[in-house]
């Protein structure tokens, strides 16, 4: 089997490098997707506080005054 000569020419030989292109990769593809991911973390940040804030206002006892002259 002839080898060439570039940048791969260890890559069947050597594991540990196979590892490292490995590694390039996956942050090749980690990069790209971020992009995609953001919406969903921005939303499940947006969830998340909208749910403590309503929690919050349950405790609050400017609430717990206004429920009760409503009442």
């Amino acid at each position: 089997m002839m080898y060439y000569k570039n940048e791969y020419n260890n890559c069947s030989k050597n594991k540990v490098f196979d590892n490292c292109l490995l590694l390039k990769l996956s942050i090749k593809n980690m990069k790209k997707s971020v992009k995609d991911y953001t919406i969903y973390f921005l939303t499940l940040v947006l969830g998340v506080a909208i749910f403590y804030m309503f929690n919050s206002l349950d405790s609050q006892e400017a609430m717990l005054q206004v429920s009760r002259v409503n009442t």
